[in-house]
């Protein structure tokens, strides 16, 4: 059984042989490792010497004097503020005492999660009234006009992003909060789950053209209310109400902007209504993330700039909307990532300092153009204009993972994940990175969690399910993907899982019937090339895989972008062909 012990400020663990001090990995030789955990393993109890030298080195012969030097080296390292953990017992030997939190790889997985962004984490000693980070709930309608559900996200969305906008005022993105819609659990437990100080609640209520919204905000620790107030006006004067908000958040916090960071406050994209709302709607369809609601969201993002041709957010929206489109197999890539960078540089144009226009730039140029160098300088363009866009810290990742780089892809999800600690993206990116590193069970830990909040999500299941297989654990990824099937109404990133799966069990014929349901599809509407040289490669169709990863550079396919390190193709890595299709996408070494 992998255990792991934490003492002090250091964390042992046995299963991966490693010895933190905080986030600071400590290399200890063989021996030296061996007897700190035995002497961990028997915390308390006096180990003789004779016993640990024949545990130790077993047969061969050594002298007391080889021992003490491994423990004088220990010593040393284990000497925080003159506490020492090792005890000599004169002619007798050693023992370690310690207050000892012993546990599996729970303890590792809270390590990979703890780097925060600025004061981002929740505090439980604050000051009274001190609150650095804040929770805006989706505004509930009291009314019965089905319009006004999308009004009360894009309230709930547009102050957020005002708030955020100031660098000063850390607040839970929009996809963290829309879960608590018409949610029964109280201030105090969405706080926790969210680890905010202070919880907004609104509602409003629409009649005709009159808008009436009631605000409150509260302390996360008692529900005690901070301020609460009343505001009544026409619909077409929203941004003035949303200003007067979110400028009484600002005063109620006791937070001292600059005059810039008020006139960032304030900064609106449109002061067109019918634009706004267009582009709410947008929103509101956006984070549904399935083929249905991405179509409805793109119709929407267009009604907005056809109403308002400047506006910068709308051309980012539809932009987000094309890049996802082709890994939903919604639309072939050379189609979808054109208008996509069409309308970044668009909503560049109109403001250079859009933050998520940067980002999806970034995507573009890695996904569609195989600019690494230029896709690198837009994510960090994008985390220097918003540190606090989860977002951006979590799509940077992947970049790293792709190149990689999974030491500085843990250290930005570990950012994203303080930002927003219940996304299921940036929870599912933060498990496979750990089973890049070999941590499997930390990563089946945390995918676990991600589905116990986003029970639906898909993608968890998917890489639940490599990660099962990885820990030799075949009953549970059988299951794990079926769900990711079900979940994702079969696409082909799903049913590869499947295919990879029944070829690991030996049921060929399941797998290659799964294969050719594919090819059938593909006859009628887009499906991806990669993920069909996937299949092929699980079944490992050495002509066939390369002819699809071939069809997928003619075609763009943004999955490209994986194949240096996706384990199916391992067969046939040092191909000249694949190495051939690796110098096309620019990623052979």
């Amino acid at each position: 059984m992998k255990k792991v012990y934490r003492f002090g400020k250091f964390t042992l663990n046995t299963g991966e042989q490693t010895l933190f001090a905080g986030e600071s990995p400590i290399h200890l030789p063989t021996k030296e490792f061996e007897i700190l955990r035995m002497l961990v393993e028997n915390n308390g109890e006096i180990l003789t010497k004779d016993e640990m030298m024949q545990a130790i080195w077993q047969d061969t012969f050594v002298e007391e004097s080889n021992l003490a030097q491994y423990i004088s080296r220990l010593r040393k390292i284990l000497n925080a503020d003159g506490q020492q953990f090792i005890k000599t017992f004169s002619k007798r030997g050693y023992r370690f005492s310690a207050e000892l939190e012993v546990g599996d790889e729970n303890l590792t997985l809270r390590r990979h999660i703890s780097i925060s962004v600025g004061e981002s984490n929740r505090n439980p000693l604050r000051k009274i009234g001190e609150i650095n980070n804040l929770a805006v709930l989706p505004f509930q309608s009291l009314s019965l006009q089905t319009d006004d559900d999308f009004l009360g996200i894009g309230i709930t969305d547009a102050l957020i992003t005002q708030l955020t906008r100031t660098g000063q005022i850390i607040v839970r993105p929009t996809t963290a909060i829309l879960r608590y819609a018409n949610s029964a659990k109280t201030i105090i437990e969405i706080a926790d789950e969210l680890a905010v100080d202070a919880v907004l609640q609104g509602n409003l209520q629409r009649l005709g053209n009159r808008l009436r919204l009631t605000v409150q905000m509260f302390d996360a620790r008692n529900e005690t209310p901070i301020w609460a107030e009343v505001f009544n006006a026409e619909i077409n004067d929203i941004f003035a109400v949303q200003d007067e908000i979110a400028e009484k958040i600002v005063d109620s916090l006791s937070q001292r902007l600059s005059a810039e960071s008020r006139a960032l406050l304030k900064n609106r994209y449109t002061e067109n209504t019918d634009a706004y709302q267009e582009y709410l709607k947008g929103r509101f369809y956006q984070t549904k993330r399935d083929p249905q609601g991405l179509q409805k969201a793109r119709v929407h993002f267009e009604k907005a700039i056809e109403i308002e041709p400047l506006y910068a957010l709308a051309y980012s929206g539809i932009a987000d909307v094309y890049e996802l489109l082709p890994l939903m197999d919604e639309m072939a890539p050379t189609t979808a990532f054109p208008r996509a960078k069409s309308a970044i540089l668009r909503a560049l144009e109109i403001d250079p300092n859009l933050g998520e226009a940067h980002t999806s730039l970034g995507i573009c140029l890695m996904n569609y153009d195989w600019n690494w160098q230029g896709a690198e300088i837009s994510f960090r363009k994008a985390i220097e204009l918003n540190p606090y866009y989860a977002v951006g810290h979590q799509v940077y990742a992947t970049f790293l993972l792709r190149q990689g780089r999974i030491t500085d892809a843990l250290v930005e999800l570990q950012k994203a994940r303080s930002l927003d600690p219940l996304s299921p993206v940036i929870n599912t990116w933060l498990a496979e990175a750990l089973t890049y590193l070999g941590e499997y069970e930390a990563s089946i830990l945390l995918h676990h969690e991600t589905i116990k909040f986003s029970p639906d999500y898909f993608l968890a299941y998917y890489h639940l399910t490599f990660t099962y297989l990885l820990n030799n654990q075949l009953e549970q990824a059988v299951e794990t993907s079926k769900k990711a099937m079900s979940f994702s109404e079969n696409l082909s990133l799903t049913q590869f899982a499947c295919v990879f799966l029944h070829a690991v069990l030996g049921e060929t014929e399941k797998a290659q019937k799964i294969l050719e349901n594919l090819l059938e599809q593909r006859r009628t509407k887009y499906v991806s090339a990669v993920n069909i040289a996937s299949c092929c490669a699980a079944l490992e169709k050495f002509d066939e895989t390369l002819y699809w990863l071939e069809i997928g550079i003619k075609e763009r396919d943004p999955n490209l972008t994986w194949i240096k390190i996706d384990k199916e193709f391992t067969f046939i890595r040092k191909e000249e062909r694949f190495l051939n299709i690796l110098s096309q996408i620019k990623l052979r070494d």
